[in-house]
């Protein structure tokens, strides 16, 4: 029942035992679940969450202040402030009819987070239910004044003032819009926090979209139910094709094994496609391990598909004494001759830009109208033989792609030419999450194989893929 709501939530907070506040708000959670708090009872629990949210913001202020200084550490506000987002969400589905306190509650949550554009949307969808509330009106201006919207910024602090007029914090704010205004508004500046929290597994694809997707990196729908999606790479590639399939998309995958992914080989096969033997054709394709037929039925899919995938694998090789690669033969093709005969060493930026543009314009050539989406494999070296410490060669390996992606994709989505960010996804951002169970893992949970990244962590990236290239859900 309702009197079994926990006391002194927000005093616990404010004294700094944060987890005390996060497991009495678990505890309204569960009542919330059963149904001992209801609809009937939102007037008598948002005034708790509203005090903890003040509270969290107070905290928060305080300890930004003291980090400045070198005289503190990050507070776990941010956790505080998800699980009232947790309460709220559950108190909004239990039935009730949307509330003023409940919608102002969503608001400040927002507002908390920074996600300001959120804020104003869920006052602005809500404006004819909070219009009355000279509080909601003062939030609405504060997020508008830092979203830097300073004339709908004074529009609403307009409001909070008529119904407030000696509210310290509404003069406070109208001062400083108004100086905002003088100056025309201020240079918005672009930037984004690292969470300070780890985030729950079951919220991979929300922390993908506030912290890798904040931005969509497309700038028109690519992906219809029609479209026909051609992934080439690593193994990383195929799996990317079965999710697809599994979405019910027509996709097909052309693999590289990885001993013979890095871009010069890449480049041999795609001017074999093109029927331009190219200066760095060392080999047939035969001695790659490569069958004709094969190689014509990826030929065939890229001059007939909407969308390729292209999947930079990676960026370290064997040349010759000459300084020109050594293409192998597929898996199993380093043996003790090769080791004593070439050398082994990374391929530079500037090697992999030249190679992967030379790609472009064979795949242009062979389908002029295709979207180009570049991805880095999160997928790490099996082996390297430059370095016993792999994982390090690996980070070397991975920068160099990265670094090229981005130098061949800013600024030509004109030309359709796009990165889609799986690597950030599951190796820069994955690894900060919280884990659970071992199903959690975002590496090796379906096979215990640590290079292989888990299927729910590629679902998840196929998932928002097809969303941002289609404008729906998959």
């Amino acid at each position: 029942m309702i009197d079994q709501l926990p006391q002194g939530i927000s005093d616990s907070f404010l004294s700094g035992d944060y987890r005390k506040t996060v497991a009495s708000l678990d505890d309204v959670l569960a009542l919330v679940k059963t149904s001992e708090i209801g609809p009937e009872h939102i007037g008598q629990v948002t005034p708790p969450l509203r005090e903890i949210l003040q509270n969290a913001e107070r905290v928060h202020n305080e300890h930004v202040e003291q980090i400045s200084t070198g005289k503190g550490t990050v507070h776990h506000h941010t956790l505080v402030v998800r699980k009232v987002e947790e309460v709220v969400d559950e108190l909004a589905n239990c039935g009730a009819e949307k509330t003023g306190e409940l919608i102002q509650l969503s608001a400040e949550i927002h507002y908390l987070m920074r996600d300001l554009d959120k804020a104003i949307a869920v006052l602005k969808d809500n404006e004819e239910i909070v219009a009355g509330d000279g509080r909601a009106m003062q939030l609405l201006a504060t997020c508008y004044m830092l979203n830097d919207q300073p004339d709908e910024a004074d529009q609403y602090i307009g409001i909070a003032l008529k119904k407030a007029p000696d509210d310290s914090e509404n003069i406070r704010l109208a001062g400083k819009i108004a100086d905002l205004k003088k100056k025309g508004g201020r240079r918005r500046i672009v930037s984004g926090r690292w969470p300070h929290s780890l985030t729950p597994p079951s919220e991979l694809e929300t922390a993908a979209r506030d912290l890798v997707l904040a931005e969509n990196p497309f700038d028109r729908a690519l992906l219809s139910d029609r479209s026909r999606v051609v992934t080439v790479g690593s193994c990383f590639a195929n799996n990317l094709a079965a999710i697809f399939k599994r979405f019910g998309r027509d996709a097909f995958s052309f693999p590289f094994g990885e001993e013979i992914n890095n871009t010069y080989t890449n480049r041999l096969v795609f001017e074999a496609l093109s029927n331009d033997a190219g200066e760095n054709r060392t080999t047939t394709l035969s001695e790659l391990g490569m069958s004709q037929e094969s190689v014509d039925t990826f030929g065939d899919y890229l001059r007939t598909s909407d969308i390729l995938v292209y999947t930079l694998g990676v960026s370290q090789g064997f040349f010759d004494s000459d300084g020109k690669p050594v293409q192998l033969k597929g898996f199993g093709g380093v043996d003790r001759t090769l080791l004593n005969s070439a050398e082994y060493r990374n391929i530079s930026v500037a090697e992999n830009v030249a190679n992967v543009g030379a790609i472009i314009e064979c795949v242009r050539n062979l389908n002029p109208e295709i979207a180009i989406v570049f991805t880095v494999s999160p997928v790490p070296l099996a082996r390297t033989f430059n370095s016993r410490a792999v994982v390090t060669s690996d980070c070397v390996s991975k920068s160099a792609l990265r670094v090229t992606a981005a130098e061949l994709t800013q600024g030509q989505a004109d030309r359709k030419i796009y990165y889609w960010p799986s690597f950030e996804i599951a190796k820069w951002m994955a690894p900060h999450m919280a884990v659970e169970s071992m199903e959690d893992y975002h590496f090796g949970a379906d096979d215990l194989y640590s290079r292989h990244v888990s299927d729910h962590v590629v679902e998840t990236i196929v998932r928002l893929f097809i969303e941002f290239s289609s404008g729906e859900a998959a």
